[in-house]
Formats: structure tokens, C-alpha cells, sequence
């Protein structure tokens, strides 16, 4: 029987309690993968990388604003780095990430296919700090 990683807010507090060395200790090595696996389970991530990234539109992407279109669910998703703000409008979104500070498969997706050093960057500060999850 193979062991569900279950999201814990508890493992994300325990990382902000370390000094700034630890926390870059504790983040030196982590891949995007890693970085996910804290606000979603591994076979939800792996549903999320099967998403075609053709279907992926690009509709801004700045060092503040990163915004994307999923094509065929005309789903939209904003990340507003300075105010520290996830926008989407996923139903699972609205219902259980937003509600939970977990990421839905979309997400999951497009952390996976923007800059990596962006997206690391993002992920690192989801989990050192608060971000609002909001509803487009």
C-alpha cells in the first residue's frame, strides 16, 4: 500500500520558524516538484503535469504580474508577486484551495512551465509567508 504525502499547514509553519540561514539550507537543493508537494499530493501533481501546455496562453509575465489563460476551460489564473495574491477561478479553486492554502492541478501546472527560478522563488515565499488565494 503506497502512503499519501497528506498536506499539512504544520510542515509550512515548522519551515517559517527557522532562522534565515536554515530556511536556505532547508531550500538549497529543492526542486519545483519538491516546492508543489507542500500544497498538493504527488498523484495530483502528476494529473496537473499531464495538462498539455499547448494549452497554456501567456497574457502577461513581469517581475510583479504573472498572468495565464488555460485555453480549453477559459480558466484564468493571476499571481501578483508584490501584493502577494493568487487569482483563479477553477471550480476546485473556489471550493477547497482557496479555503485550504493548497494549489489546484492548474497551478501545479504552471509553476511547472514558467521560469524555473521564477517559479521557485514563488513557491519559496508561498511557504515562508501569506499569500491571499482569491477568486477571479
Amino acid at each position: 500500500m503506497i502512503e499519501k504525502k497528506v498536506i499539512n499547514l504544520k510542515s509550512i509553519q515548522e519551515i517559517r520558524k527557522l532562522n534565515p540561514s536554515e530556511q536556505n539550507e532547508f531550500f538549497k537543493n529543492k526542486s519545483i516538484k519538491d516546492l508543489l508537494l507542500y500544497f498538493m499530493e504527488e498523484d495530483y501533481l502528476e494529473e496537473a503535469l499531464k495538462i498539455p501546455s499547448k494549452n497554456i496562453r501567456i497574457i502577461q509575465q513581469d517581475s510583479i504580474i504573472k498572468k495565464y489563460r488555460i485555453i480549453e476551460k477559459n480558466y484564468i489564473i493571476e499571481i501578483n508577486i508584490h501584493k502577494k495574491v493568487i487569482k483563479h477561478n477553477c471550480l476546485y479553486w473556489m471550493h477547497k484551495c482557496s479555503k485550504r492554502y493548497t494549489l489546484c492541478k492548474h497551478l501545479g501546472k504552471i509553476f511547472s512551465i514558467i521560469f524555473e527560478e521564477d517559479s521557485k522563488n514563488i513557491l519559496k515565499d508561498l511557504i515562508l509567508n501569506d499569500w491571499n488565494f482569491e477568486v477571479i
